[in-house]
């Protein structure tokens, strides 16, 4: 200021009051300037975020090529405290540099003159509102997929900004101001990208907005924004991703089923031993012996095991791929890996050959069947251990699966199937039984239909390429029907009326039966005629009598069933009672009260 005699100049007049006019027009002129400079540097946050998200990829392939080469960093991510550690830094400015540079001043400026002003609040409304409407603009409505990674590298830029500002400028932005802005607009993107995402089936389409946003975190991490809000967002996007891998597998799955001969693979050559080999899941001693077998060679599995397992691997490495990277892993994903693999496995695996099975009337395609289902169980059991190496590197835990058991019930339906199909065949068999139910005398020699019938099962069930335990299993359930059957005769409602010379017939064609299977090693499978035999044997050795003593019956007969009993006792009954022969006449009337004394004793399961 002028001494004190200039303060009644004209002069000075003039100068102070123009004062106010100047101070508005400096205003209004630096106000002018930023705004310019805010328009340039939105113009600018998009390639500013480019340059920092190409940065941060360059150093993530560096990292991925040095934890390649030490194990020790396998567990490590990029922004780990061992990757900052060992990361050779060389300085890189990105808002600085040879592609770009972001001149910082007219704010600064901006600032310093609305400070000198005494109005700094109005400049910082100013500009939190300007930043505000400038974030509003970034996202577009609807968005565009194919947009989402210039729309990150813009967000990008934006937010490196404020944070340089905020270093840069002391008090002119608060952090939690930055921080409310950042969390408005990741929201914001979030719902948008769910909202373009409602009607994606594709899961490459959700692997790609993955990878575009890990980019993005990552990037965003090193200037210490939060990414805790897109990393939970990536896990609601891994839960949609798992669910469109499954449906897209499923029906490769399904597939390999549908399109498989049931007929063992063959390889000729050591190439295609080792490709046979490569994706299936063996215990060790079985691929040893497979690895080191004679050349061409016949492979234990058909068509769908190998194509299931290269299948299996796909999946599981696709299903990390969406992790991989990924600092925040739900801690149950190992066991949605789990739960996907066993829903794919019975669902779509075993479920469907379950449902094959009732239209293969073949023997040997259902023992191939079951070959394969013994393959898929010890998969299972391969595949928990094997799956640690089929990871990403950040993995771990453990995956326990459940669907052995569903391939295990689908071998007892395969079972059933085997036992289905020889029942069916045991029948014509059966057709071709004559038998006289009233014959005047014993035969001493089985029926002729049986020696064919023993010889064929003997045939048949042996030829299968099945382990002995299922052939010992075809072979009782063959011979179970062949008792019912018998049974059938002697006690259904097919057959009139008999005598005991019938039965006599019945109880050669019995021995003979458990002579031919004792003969070929089978001795265990005649206890499915036991029922028949005493069922027989009591009225042929006269001991009803003992059959209706408590004592006795569940002593020595606990295995005949009161109402067969029964019922074939009222067919001799009926035989005595149509006969002309006094004797077999008055045998006839105690086969009747017997009827009726065995009626009384079990009066729920006698006649109806």
């Amino acid at each position: 200021m002028p001494p004190a005699s200039l303060s009644q100049t004209p002069l000075f007049q003039h100068l102070m009051s123009s004062l106010p006019s100047l101070r508005a027009q400096i205003k209004d002129a630096v106000t002018a300037s930023t705004k310019q400079w805010l328009l340039m540097i939105r113009n600018s946050s998009g390639q500013v975020g480019k340059l920092a998200i190409d940065a941060m990829e360059l150093r993530t392939r560096k990292w991925r090529v040095r934890r390649d080469k030490d194990s020790s960093f396998k567990h490590s991510r990029v922004g780990s405290a061992v990757e900052v550690v060992t990361n050779e830094k060389t300085e890189y400015n990105v808002l600085d540099n040879d592609k770009l540079r972001v001149d910082f001043k007219p704010l600064y400026q901006c600032i310093h003159i609305y400070t000198t002003l005494e109005a700094p609040e109005e400049l910082q409304k100013s500009y939190q509102a300007d930043r505000r409407a400038q974030s509003d603009l970034i996202l577009p409505t609807p968005l565009n997929l194919t947009l989402l990674q210039s729309l990150t590298q813009e967000i990008t830029g934006f937010f490196i900004i404020e944070r340089e500002v905020l270093r840069t400028t002391r008090n002119f932005r608060s952090e939690r101001d930055i921080d409310e802005l950042w969390t408005s607009v990741i929201g914001r993107l979030t719902q948008a990208i769910e909202s373009s995402l409602n009607n994606e089936t594709d899961p490459e389409v959700f692997l790609m907005v993955k990878e575009c946003l890990l980019a993005f975190i990552m990037t965003l991490e090193t200037y210490s924004y939060s990414a805790t809000q897109l990393q939970t967002f990536i896990l609601v996007l891994f839960g949609k991703y798992t669910t469109l891998l499954e449906n897209q597998f499923k029906s490769r799955f399904e597939g390999d089923v549908q399109r498989d001969d049931n007929t063992p693979m063959r390889v000729n050559d050591s190439e295609g031993q080792k490709a046979a080999l490569k994706d299936v899941w063996l215990a060790r001693k079985e691929y040893n012996e497979l690895f080191s077998a004679t050349l061409p060679l016949t492979l234990p599995w058909s068509q769908s095991f190998p194509q299931s397992c290269e299948d299996i691997r796909n999946f599981v490495k696709r299903f990390y791929l969406f992790m991989d990277g990924v600092s925040q892993h739900h801690r149950n994903i190992d066991e949605l890996l789990g739960r996907s693999l066993d829903r794919l496995l019975v669902d779509h695996v075993s479920l469907p050959i379950r449902h094959r099975l009732s239209g293969i009337s073949t023997l040997s395609q259902i023992a191939q069947i079951i070959t394969n289902l013994e393959h898929f169980e010890i998969a299972c059991s391969e595949l928990e251990k094997s799956l640690t190496s089929l990871r990403s590197a950040q993995r771990g835990g453990t995956i326990r699966l459940t669907a052995a058991a569903s391939f295990s019930e689908t071998i007892k339906s395969a079972m059933n199937r085997i036992s289905s199909v020889i029942a069916s065949k045991l029948d014509d068999f059966f057709e071709l039984a004559d038998y006289d139910w009233t014959p005047r005398s014993r035969e001493d020699a089985p029926s002729m239909y049986l020696y064919e019938l023993a010889h064929w099962l003997a045939t048949v069930v042996d030829s299968l390429v099945v382990q002995d335990a299922y052939k010992n299993e075809a072979y009782k359930a063959a011979v179970q029907y062949i008792a019912e059957c018998l049974l059938d005769f002697i006690s259904g409602q097919n057959i009139a009326m008999l005598n005991e010379n019938a039965l006599s017939n019945i109880f050669v064609d019995v021995d003979f039966l458990e002579a031919e299977f004792k003969r070929i090693g089978r001795e265990h499978v005649n206890a499915a005629f036991t029922e028949l035999r005493l069922m027989m044997t009591i009225p042929l050795s006269d001991k009803v009598q003992e059959y209706l003593n408590p004592n006795i019956r569940q002593m020595s007969y606990t295995t005949v069933k009161p109402k067969r009993f029964q019922a074939m006792l009222e067919k001799l009954a009926k035989f005595g009672a149509s006969s002309r022969d006094p004797t077999e006449r008055e045998r006839g009337e105690k086969r009747r009260k017997e009827v009726d004394a065995v009626g009384r004793i079990f009066p729920g399961e006698g006649r109806h």
